[in-house]
């Protein structure tokens, strides 16, 4: 399944790179461009030659999840496959998108600044590190719209470097740093519901857990 929706995908790739009418695109055509998040071309896989195309595109049954999709960027085929990695909802302020990073790494920025009392951004940072795609850092920014508390926090889960700050309703910011336990999972291992650990104490305390 995931060849053939990575192969859709880069079918749609190339059609969206001819000037075409409307009416010339199939149903099942567009249906895949509507999925589309972002898309950049990359070299985080070292065993690839030349580039990768890698794809933020909504999930299957209109999820409220972005899939991350990375192809050959030769032949278009695809290589790495990881459903629901990300959230990207439909609304203005939840657009899930690729940051450049340098040394063979990129970053996916997700969040919701659109709607809802907590305002919130996160960045997962991905490197090839030790056979695997990983999330090599990570860091998280929420805010109370009401009564101003807020906390940030960036992690380095290569070395277990951490920096937080938090500022809760009415209370004085304090920042913090330190070194925990070097923890960087493969992208297949993680999950969007759990923070590292700085992050969920920094929101806890903030009390926007």
């Amino acid at each position: 399944m995931a060849r053939r929706t990575g192969a859709a995908l880069a079918l749609c790739l190339a059609l969206a790179a001819v000037p075409l009418a409307a009416d010339e695109f199939g149903e099942g055509e567009a249906r895949h461009l509507t999925r589309i998040v972002d898309i950049t071309r990359v070299d985080i896989l070292p065993d690839t030659p030349g580039d990768e195309i890698a794809l933020l595109a909504r999930g299957r049954d209109d999820s409220d999840m972005a899939d991350l999709i990375v192809l050959d960027g030769f032949d278009r085929t695809p290589l790495f496959v990881r459903r629901g990695l990300v959230f990207a909802g439909p609304m203005a302020g939840q657009e899930a998108l690729f940051s450049p990073r340098g040394n063979g790494s990129i970053a996916v920025v997700a969040g919701n600044t659109g709607i809802g009392r907590t305002a919130w951004d996160e960045v997962l940072t991905l490197a090839h590190r030790d056979g695997a795609l990983r999330v090599a850092g990570y860091s998280h920014v929420a805010y109370d719209r009401i009564d101003n508390a807020s906390a940030s926090c960036d992690v380095n889960l290569l070395t277990g470097g951490w920096e937080t700050t938090v500022s809760p309703a009415g209370g004085t910011a304090v920042a913090r740093s330190g070194k925990g336990v070097a923890d960087a999972p493969p992208v297949a291992d993680w999950s969007p519901e759990d923070f590292p650990r700085p992050c969920a104490e920094a929101l806890e305390a903030a009390g926007l857990n």
